[in-house]
């Protein structure tokens, strides 16, 4: 589907072509009624992916798109088993 399209995309070279799904992504979390879905497309390691391995606007992206995601607590659940929280407070300074 789209979203697995989105989360595909994130892994490809194109630092515009990142930082615009994870931007499609982040506006796709605005409404919690996708969320689940997000999660079962994998958004939770792929955002968390880009915040870990890339820098600039395809980081920025996808660290908000991903604070968004992890409002439901199945993908906040991916999200620690992931050691995510600590890549995000590593890599983001929150």
């Amino acid at each position: 589907g789209a979203l697995e399209t989105l989360v595909a995309a994130l892994r490809v070279e194109a630092e515009g072509v990142v930082g615009n799904a994870a931007l499609a992504l982040q506006l796709i979390a605005n409404d919690e009624a996708n969320l689940e879905a997000m999660g079962r497309a994998g958004c939770v390691a792929g955002l968390l992916a880009v915040v870990h391995h890339r820098r600039g606007v395809g980081q920025k992206n996808a660290g908000l798109a991903l604070a968004r995601v992890v409002k439901r607590e199945g993908n906040m659940e991916v999200l620690r088993a992931l050691h995510g929280v600590e890549i995000l407070n590593a890599y983001l300074k929150i």
